[in-house]
């Protein structure tokens, strides 16, 4: 679910804040609870990269990503299924952003647009591989700097570069 309801944080009301946060996190609740119990190859949660990096005026929805993201991980703990998230960066050609105020935004922050076939061959690679969470996007000069920032900060002592330990939460580049 995605509600995008844009605007500086300090001026936003309870309902402006919950207008984004609510279907996102209360949906993937609702969803967890649905599919309790039932035997699933898996179950792939498609967030945002927002969870991590942000961006002026959507503190309502990096939270509701953030807690999309956190609740993934209790459904993990369950142990019944895998469970996987992916923390899209900005899609170009489809999708509620596909537009050129924000891709003139995202641009400006150094991300690059994701196309539906980049994406696809994403949740291909992200089905494939160990991680439980992955950050996948493309990204300029500027994007690279601040998942760069975002991975050493996140990093193990001596992880020599590793986002994180191999099949646990955290972003890992796909």
């Amino acid at each position: 679910a995605m509600v995008l309801s844009d605007g500086i944080e300090e001026r936003m009301d309870a309902g402006q804040f919950q207008a984004a946060l609510a279907p996102k996190a209360r949906g993937t609740e609702v969803l967890g609870e649905l599919l309790r119990g039932e035997r699933l190859d898996f179950l792939l949660h498609l967030s945002s990269v927002q969870s991590f990096t942000g961006a002026a005026g959507q503190a309502n929805y990096a939270a509701a990503s953030t807690a999309q993201d956190a609740y993934a991980r209790r459904l993990a703990g369950r142990g019944t299924y895998p469970v996987k998230v992916v923390n899209w960066g900005y899609w170009g050609d489809v999708g509620r952003v596909a537009s050129e105020p924000y891709r003139q935004a995202a641009t400006a922050r150094g991300f690059v647009p994701i196309s539906t076939a980049d994406g696809m061959e994403a949740v291909e690679r992200v089905l494939a591989c160990e991680e439980r969470q992955v950050v996948a996007g493309a990204a300029g000069p500027g994007g690279v700097g601040v998942l760069g920032r975002l991975a050493a900060a996140r990093a193990p002592a001596g992880a020599g570069g590793s986002v994180g330990p191999r099949g646990g939460y955290g972003p890992h580049a796909v």
